[in-house]
């Protein structure tokens, strides 16, 4: 974890802080640092904003300098994560690959391709098999035109995975299609809660006859929430017995 809470314990697996992981060797990153500072991410939308920050971050006329990472990380010496989505993600991704080289794991586990790099990193210093967990590609994201860049490294995780966890058989099907994923090494897992405990809803009643549709996420662009709202206006125009719900945070 980028940074752990001090609070959080756990007897079945440990919980490692980047920030507190030592550095053991010289200059560990300006290699990698150097080939990642040529990739350009094309979108200035970034996840998990919320309205005002969204609004503070893009409302105004934003540029955006670019500058080559010089970070040079000396042995001995703890790694900073800001653990945040900033122009230096890349950078931070790859310090990761130090934790991959200190501590003793069995398998990787990485979801969506932001933390490819990392991932293939960590395999190729450990030999460690590794799953990359797909919820969406760039297709899914983008409305259908994938990024070139952000595409060819979805399409290098998937092709140094030893398994790939798809959450729906729809995006199972665009990995074998368009990355071109044999099938026997795409299994579905779908997005789900098995409750440990049981859940009194005694104090909501509905009207007997009353449908409830639900909107529960990030309220924002790439989840189409406006589609919700034109569907709901379509709905109640015809039936007065359904009630639209939307729950969440976003720039939207």
């Amino acid at each position: 974890m980028p940074k752990r809470d001090e609070k959080a314990q756990s007897d079945n697996f440990q919980l490692i802080s980047a920030n507190n992981v030592l550095i053991e060797s010289e200059n560990l990153f300006v290699e990698g640092i150097t080939s990642v500072s040529l990739i350009e991410v094309q979108s200035r939308l970034v996840p998990n904003l919320t309205e005002e920050s969204f609004a503070e971050k893009y409302q105004a006329s934003v540029e955006i300098q670019e500058k080559s990472p010089t970070t040079v990380l000396r042995k001995g010496k703890k790694i900073h994560f800001l653990g945040n989505y900033e122009p230096n993600l890349f950078e931070e991704i790859y310090k990761s690959k130090t934790i991959a080289q200190s501590n003793y794991f069995e398998v990787i586990h990485a979801y969506d391709w932001l933390t490819f790099p990392t991932a293939i990193a960590a395999k190729q210093v450990s030999g460690k098999p590794l799953v990359v967990h797909i919820h969406s590609t760039d297709f899914d994201r983008s409305g259908g035109s994938a990024n070139p860049v952000i595409y060819d490294i979805e399409k290098q995780g998937m092709d140094a995975a030893d398994q790939i966890i798809a959450v729906s058989n729809r995006i199972k099907q665009r990995l074998i299609e368009q990355y071109f994923i044999p099938t026997d090494k795409i299994i579905t897992v779908y997005n789900a809660v098995e409750p440990g405990y049981h859940v009194t809803l005694s104090d909501i009643k509905k009207k007997r006859n009353q449908k409830i549709v639900t909107f529960l996420g990030r309220i924002t662009v790439q989840k189409w929430p406006e589609y919700f709202v034109e569907v709901a206006r379509m709905v109640i125009s015809r039936m007065k017995n359904v009630h639209f719900v939307m729950a969440g945070n976003g720039e939207m």
